[in-house]
């Protein structure tokens, strides 16, 4: 369900903006972390959604999930417990989850949710093919204006960050 929903973020990072809401008030959640190399830009004149996507070279996963959760509460905005679009639980409840690539080898995604003062949404995806390593890593982040969002289960406490009850159980049906 986790990789749908960044295959999900992915194809909402291409949509075009219809223009029928205004998101520069909420572009502080859309965060690059340091060392990031920039793949796709905000777009300034977007205001219905907007996106960035960037690499990460070496780092540890958890570190860069948790620098963009200490970012975004210091900005206020409010994780969610669930998926904006379909109240499915996300990441920040489950823990990373995990499926095999197309040659086999593992990846690792980690999808959380995070609402702010106006309703907007901003939903990051981190991908990886380690977890417990130091690894290269893509993270997507797309913004969304408050009208196309459907729920908000807020969450309270830290995000998990181990593995989920899942993806424990594809790794051991893979050895």
């Amino acid at each position: 369900m986790i990789l749908c929903r960044a295959a999900f973020l992915l194809a909402i990072i291409s949509c075009c903006s219809c223009g029928e809401h205004d998101l520069t008030r909420s572009r502080d959640g859309l965060l690059v972390v340091p060392g990031g190399i920039v793949m796709a830009q905000p777009d300034v004149i977007q205001t219905d959604d907007d996106s960035v996507k960037y690499r990460l070279l070496h780092v540890d996963p958890n570190e860069s999930v948790k620098y963009v959760v200490d970012r975004l509460a210091q900005s206020s905005w409010q994780p969610l417990a669930a998926d904006w679009n379909n109240g499915e639980p996300n990441s920040y409840s489950l823990g990373w989850s995990c499926h095999p690539d197309t040659n086999g080898r593992t990846i690792y995604v980690w999808v959380g949710d995070w609402t702010n003062g106006h309703g907007d949404v901003v939903t990051y995806a981190f991908t990886s093919p380690e977890v417990h390593a130091s690894s290269d890593m893509i993270v997507a982040a797309t913004l969304v204006g408050s009208s196309d969002v459907q729920n908000r289960v807020q969450v309270h406490g830290e995000p998990k960050l181990s593995l989920s009850v899942e993806c424990i159980r594809v790794l051991r049906e893979r050895r």
